[in-house]
């Protein structure tokens, strides 16, 4: 059977491949969108609310496909131009929901990037960047949550991007959570360490048969 990529994001997304998967040119990612509910902003001492309604939908999955992945929001908190400071690093490309998140298999592209990925397990997030308008239908609610403010979002009539961060709004347990990297199973766990201990156990005897494989070269020249 022939994978295709579209085939093997389908593959990561149902679990049967691992996330990051190196495919051609590029690595297949498994990337949180952006969660719903309840959340907190610390920059703007905000409570949040994202309803389920607005984002788990075929309509939100469709304006998902080809969203930038970046590294850390710009100042502007838009993508204004791309350079040095806002490098698009890959794209989604299969977006789907996942319980009360939107999540997506990305196209990333730069090894550093994957390396980057595996290296800070467990301390690499996601956070989405949405933009409202006038019309988005938000509403903020006062004194509510004390000094805190309380806004009840609307509809965003733009998804930025989504940028790779050390904690993101949606880590709601205070753990970064947004990047999906695959545990090796038991049998993977094993099987290396079989390996390491074949590697050690032959490792002798391989320097003494280079050894003497210097000394037959070396005599043939001679002779």
């Amino acid at each position: 059977m022939l994978l295709t990529e579209i085939e093997a994001a389908k593959q990561i997304r149902d679990g049967q491949l691992p996330s990051p998967y190196q495919f051609s040119n590029m690595w297949l990612v498994n990337l949180r969108i952006t969660g719903t509910g309840m959340a907190y902003r610390a920059e703007e001492k905000e409570f949040v609310w994202r309803s389920p309604q607005t984002y788990l939908n075929p309509q939100f999955l469709e304006r998902c496909a080809g969203v930038p992945v970046i590294i850390d929001h710009p100042e502007s908190k838009t993508l204004e131009d791309v350079g040095e400071r806002s490098r698009i690093i890959g794209t989604v490309m299969l977006p789907y929901i996942r319980g009360d998140e939107v999540w997506g298999v990305c196209r990333i592209y730069g090894q550093e990037i994957i390396d980057y990925i595996q290296k800070a397990r467990g301390e690499v997030s996601t956070s989405p960047s949405v933009v409202f308008c006038g019309a988005s239908g938000g509403a903020e609610v006062p004194d509510v949550m004390g000094e805190d403010n309380f806004f009840i979002e609307g509809t965003p009539f733009l998804i930025d991007h989504v940028a790779l961060v050390p904690l993101g709004v949606w880590d709601k347990d205070g753990k970064p959570s947004g990047v999906e990297v695959t545990t090796p199973t038991a049998e993977e766990q094993l099987a290396g360490m079989v390996r390491d201990v074949i590697d050690a156990a032959c490792k002798p005897a391989l320097e003494k048969l280079e050894e003497i494989s210097g000394r037959l070269a070396q005599l043939e020249k001679e002779g």
